[in-house]
């Protein structure tokens, strides 16, 4: 464990155990289910010492570690998920995700692939998924057809389909059937469902950035910790 010397607010030390965010640590400590050293506090802002004191969430200890960084190639059908579904490889099967449960950002759908980033800090994978923050995330697309210059045009604007808006964007192409696309929201099936609107399907869909986070030389499967120049990056969100 990392030494700390001073005391900080007990909804920031639940967020740096790296399973909840701070807002999710106000809520379980209102919500009475926050122990330090046994006694129950409904209070976020007491004072703890991470060194002595003993802070348990529905009677499990927290701990903060040393921080982790990392990024992770997730591999095309695998669920992006610590849950498995059925036959269904999940976050689990892979190191070190079935030692830690850390929260994580840049959920893929089943058929996608590409970088997700994961650390102990609760409180930055929140910021990294507020939508005013525009952390920009780069994909490679491959299709099965062109988009026409009018649908590319179409898509870039933003557009709306059935309840659910989509906003500007950019996509560049860059091969016979193959499109970067840039976008700094993370919808459902977001890019699929843009697509599909202009009947085109996407084959394959590649994640290579989240921010300054880069997938780099990854293998489906392999991870690695941020270099410097991508941990100041995504501290700076």
């Amino acid at each position: 464990m990392a030494r700390i010397e001073e005391r900080i607010r007990l909804n920031k030390f639940i967020a740096k155990s790296g399973i909840y965010s701070r807002r999710q640590a106000d809520l379980l400590i209102f919500n009475g289910l926050v122990k330090i050293n046994g006694k129950f506090i409904q209070d976020p802002s007491v004072k703890v010492n991470p060194e002595t004191d003993i802070i348990t969430v529905n009677d499990v200890k927290l701990n903060i570690d040393k921080e982790i960084f990392i990024k992770f190639y997730k591999p095309v059908n695998v669920l992006s998920s610590y849950i498995s579904q059925g036959c269904k490889r999940s976050l689990i099967d892979f190191e070190p995700f079935n030692k830690f449960r850390l929260s994580y950002a840049g959920r893929l759908d089943y058929k996608s692939e590409g970088l997700m980033f994961f650390c102990n800090d609760g409180d930055l994978i929140e910021r990294l998924l507020l939508p005013e923050n525009h952390v920009e995330k780069e994909y490679l697309v491959y299709v099965d057809h062109c988009l026409s210059e009018k649908d590319m045009m179409m898509l870039q604007k933003g557009l709306t389909i059935g309840d659910v808006h989509y906003k500007e964007c950019k996509i560049i192409r860059s091969g016979k059937l193959m499109y970067k696309v840039l976008i700094h929201e993370g919808k459902k099936r977001q890019i699929r469902k843009m697509f599909k609107y202009c009947n085109v399907n996407v084959i394959k869909l590649i994640r290579v950035r989240i921010g300054p986070i880069l997938l780099g030389d990854l293998k489906p499967g392999e991870y690695k910790n941020l270099d410097i120049h991508e941990l100041r990056g995504i501290k700076n969100v």
